[in-house]
């Protein structure tokens, strides 16, 4: 990528950024050697200290060539650029510099973003030739700022600046603190170096001391090039999965965004503004979600606001505990996609249950057209839930659905990749080839809604079981459907014989089985689930049964209010499904 390297490099020159001298700072460049490689005499031309180095790599890995960098470099203060195709705004320097000389343990992160209308694996007509054209068509190369015309968020803050990061592409922190997290980890050894960049970024920002600046009005923009996860290829949710897998296993509990609230450093020009309003607009959802929800904003921070807002959870936990159940399905849930299934009857309660347990990884066992696995997707979303659904289905249809083309499997897809990239997988495979890619009890939450016969309920069960954490839940749909040869109902009432069990009625029937172990919890619906009287079970089964209802009403109203007077609600986007009465199980 000697193209997208050489401009990477020119706006690190002191011949582009902008007031800072070149002796202040050295460019360390490290390539491994490839078949496009970085002509050095360039260099030559551009105002700036800069040392090139061409290495030798077997591995499909930056981490080796990484640490190798780190041993070049001489400053106190390092900025950490992985991926070379990685152009930045003029005043970057400047501000990493400026905010060194504030805080001794300053993190300075400058947000990501990606050339051209959508992010690069999305766009199908964005490749190098057009990307060429884009930045011919602005004079970048005398005012940077110009980028952020032809640039949109990438997706490890498409959130905006006010939300918490999954990952920086272009950080600055002293080399103290490199030190302390051990540089990069050289078991990040996928391509691409995997979620090396996530995982550096969270380590640094859980250091004690550090302090977190944001420059909102600068930016670091990818460049087409091809790469393992910007690119658009029919192996790509696998490699990702793969990804995530590892770096879940680097973290204890699972890996999370870094949720530190940051200092804004810097002046922010007219072209960067309208980023600034798209973040504040998103952020207003989210602080009506938390606010709604009393969780706290930034939970990473040090130990002091830490306390502060476990004071505040512990006194919202003591005021909720009352008699009168009112969920966050009713509050704030405006499903963002209805399709034809019976599940709709459920969907307030899967809402809710997924609020309830915060889980870390949710499985679903059969998906057809989404509309389970999306009310999981939302709640984690809505509810600020540091977690990841996978839906496993062959999208094929069986001997109850009957078969069927791609268009069902391309529809979810497209869903799932528009408002849930990052938290949803699909796997598109059998459940028995899925099974090995999760580890024993690290499922939270597994919904088995595959073919329905005994035989195979059982053995989706059995297969599965031992994946569940204990105190994990599993849901078993239609528990209540006794046509033809569905004998879910029949497995279920042998399950109810020898596991704490929950049951809804109406509708096709939804079971909650909950596995013996795991720490206690407190939260109000689990205890009427599983420690309640069978007079307050029975009044919880009849509440979701109205909660659908009311669902569905608040739907019907919101669809005959006229046009100008229809509000968006906080989260939702795209236009809903239109619900229809559905005739049998998905």
């Amino acid at each position: 990528m000697s193209r997208q390297l050489a401009n990477t490099l020119y706006s690190l020159s002191a011949d582009y950024q902008r007031n800072i001298h070149p002796d202040d700072y050295e460019v360390v460049v490290v390539e491994n050697r490839s078949e496009d490689n970085f002509d050095p005499s360039l260099l030559q031309q551009w105002s700036g200290n800069f040392r090139y180095t061409l290495r030798d790599e077997a591995a499909h890995t930056p981490v080796p060539a990484i640490n190798f960098a780190f041993t070049q470099c001489r400053a106190p203060l390092i900025g950490l650029m992985i991926d070379g195709a990685r152009m930045v705004s003029p005043r970057v320097l400047e501000y990493a510099l400026m905010a060194a000389s504030i805080a001794e343990r300053a993190l300075t992160i400058v947000p990501g973003y990606h050339l051209g209308s959508e992010e690069q694996h999305q766009s199908r007509g964005h490749d190098e030739k057009s990307e060429q054209k884009l930045l011919e068509s602005i004079d970048w190369k005398n005012n940077g700022y110009l980028l952020f015309d032809i640039a949109t968020f990438s997706g490890g803050n498409r959130n905006g600046f006010f939300q918490p990061f999954m990952e920086c592409n272009c950080l600055f922190t002293s080399a103290a603190c490199f030190r302390e997290i051990g540089y990069a980890d050289p078991r990040f050894t996928l391509k691409g170096g995997g979620s090396i960049n996530l995982h550096m970024y969270r380590q640094l920002g859980m250091l004690p001391g550090v302090k977190l600046f944001l420059t909102p009005g600068e930016g670091s923009f990818h460049q087409y090039h091809g790469g393992v996860t910007t690119m658009d290829y029919q192996e790509r949710d696998a490699e990702l999965l793969a990804h995530k897998t590892q770096l879940h296993s680097f973290w204890p509990g699972g890996f999370h965004s870094l949720r530190r609230e940051p200092a804004l450093l810097g002046a922010v020009s007219h072209q960067a503004q309208r980023f600034l309003a798209m973040s504040v607009q998103l952020a207003e959802n989210r602080y009506e979600r938390l606010l709604n929800t009393k969780l706290p904003f930034w939970p990473d921070d040090d130990a002091v606001r830490n306390r502060r807002h476990q004071k505040i959870s512990n006194k919202a936990t003591m005021e909720a505990a009352v008699q009168i159940y009112f969920p966050p399905s009713l509050r704030q849930y405006h499903p963002r996609l209805i399709a034809v299934s019976t599940w709709a009857d459920h969907i307030a309660f899967a809402y809710d249950l997924v609020e309830a347990i915060r889980p870390r990884k949710v499985v679903e066992l059969g998906t057809y057209n989404g509309m389970s696995f999306f009310v999981f997707c939302q709640s984690m979303q809505d509810n600020d839930i540091d977690g990841v659904c996978y839906a496993v289905d062959t999208w094929k249809g069986d001997e109850h659905t009957g078969a069927y083309d791609d268009t069902i499997f391309n529809e979810v897809r497209h869903h799932a990749r528009q408002q849930y990239r990052g938290i949803s997988y699909l796997m598109r495979m059998l459940f028995s080839e899925a099974a090995p890619h999760f580890a024993p009890e690290s499922i939270d939450l597994l919904h088995i809604d595959g073919l329905h016969t005994y035989a195979a309920v059982q053995e989706d069960f059995t297969t599965w079981y031992p994946k569940i954490r204990p105190g994990g839940l599993v849901l078993f749909h239609d528990i209540e459907a006794r046509q033809s040869d569905f004998r879910v109902w029949k497995f279920w009432q042998e399950l109810e014989q020898e596991h704490e069990t929950f049951a809804f009625h109406h509708g096709y029937g939804l079971g909650v089985l909950r596995k013996p172990g795991g720490e206690p919890s407190d939260h109000q619906l689990l205890k009427l689930l599983f420690e309640s009287s069978e007079t307050e079970q029975q009044r919880l089964r009849q509440f979701y049964v109205h909660a659908g209802d009311f669902l569905d009403a608040r739907r019907f109203r919101e669809a005959r209010r006229p046009k100008a007077e229809k509000k968006q609600p906080a989260g939702q986007a795209g236009k809903e499904k239109v619900k229809a009465e559905p005739e049998k199980p998905k």
